[in-house]
């Protein structure tokens, strides 16, 4: 492994770590959400394990991710509808759903550099 390759996988680590509290706000909002609504350490625990089984599994990680992704590009959406324009809303959409996620992938994969 040559020093270029050494260099670029610090820079993407460093990089990464960036999105770390973004992604655990994300990971624990729904569990906390769930566990308030339902009044019960139990549901916490469980659908934040169960998430976590979702998020170790290549094809459902995405999944999952995308669907943290989706509030990000509604308000995008939101934000283009208010300014009157429609089409540029769904441009939006798309560009802050791809934002949300590719935020909360490095996050993830940040967390998994270190497993």
């Amino acid at each position: 492994m040559g020093t270029r390759s050494v260099r670029r996988g610090i820079t993407q680590a460093a990089w990464n770590r960036g999105f770390t509290a973004w992604y655990l706000w994300h990971y624990f909002a729904i569990p906390g959400l769930l566990g308030v609504l339902f009044a019960s350490w139990w549901v916490f625990l469980v659908s934040a394990l169960l998430i976590q089984l979702l998020l170790n599994t290549p094809h459902l990680r995405s999944f999952v991710l995308g669907l943290y992704a989706l509030p990000w590009g509604y308000l995008a959406y939101g934000m283009g509808i208010g300014w009157g324009a429609t089409t540029g809303a769904w441009a939006l959409a798309l560009l802050g759903f791809c934002m949300a996620h590719m935020a909360l992938s490095a996050g993830w994969q940040y967390y998994d550099d270190l497993a």
